[in-house]
């Protein structure tokens, strides 16, 4: 920005008035996009920006290289625009874009266990929200020892792959409350 505004000192304001609309749409697209297109899109748009701006900025060059470099970011921009559009679409985009999550997160170690499963995963603008199922799911903190049925199954909610918070199903017996540390005895 300082650069521009020494270069034209002229057009100050309407150089300021297109970083500030562009500030704004950031702020709009970032509140937006992580819910439509998953972290591997926000991946994505990001690389198809940064094609483009490259497209645009060598557009008008004629020297050899110029060329070479507006052909690269032109098939970058192809191949990230193609990827926005399959995840748009809902097929999930490429899969050589597919992020791992890390294998010392809560979610990497809970997959290794028989029957494991996420049902549902999405990001926000600020997080990864999971729902994992298991068998071996049995979160009852200060439970004691005395109750002996069988507990309830659980669902498991994660985020970011990490800190587990048990789910109950509507229809759970909870018959084993009473043998929490906070139930009260009449």
């Amino acid at each position: 920005m300082g650069a521009l505004i020494a270069l034209t000192p002229k057009t100050v304001g309407r150089t300021y008035a297109a970083n500030l609309i562009g500030s704004a749409a950031g702020c709009l697209v970032a509140m937006v996009v992580p819910g439509a297109l998953g972290g591997e899109g926000i991946v994505t748009l990001c690389s198809c920006l940064a094609f483009l701006a490259a497209f645009i900025a060598i557009l008008g060059s004629q020297s050899f290289k110029g060329r070479i470099v507006l052909y690269l970011a032109g098939i970058g921009l192809i191949f990230t625009l193609i990827d926005l559009g399959l995840r748009l679409c809902g097929l999930g985009g490429f899969s050589f874009f597919r992020l791992q999550l890390s294998p010392y997160k809560n979610l990497s170690y809970l997959l290794q266990q028989p029957g494991a499963l996420v049902e549902f995963s999405q990001r926000n603008a600020i997080s990864r929200v999971d729902v994992f199922s298991s068998p071996q799911i049995h979160s009852f903190p200060g439970l004691s020892y005395r109750y002996l049925e069988p507990l309830p199954s659980q669902k498991g909610l994660l985020v970011d792959g990490d800190d587990l918070s048990p789910l109950l199903s509507e229809n759970a017996n909870m018959q084993f409350s009473a043998y929490l540390p906070d139930a009260t005895t009449l």
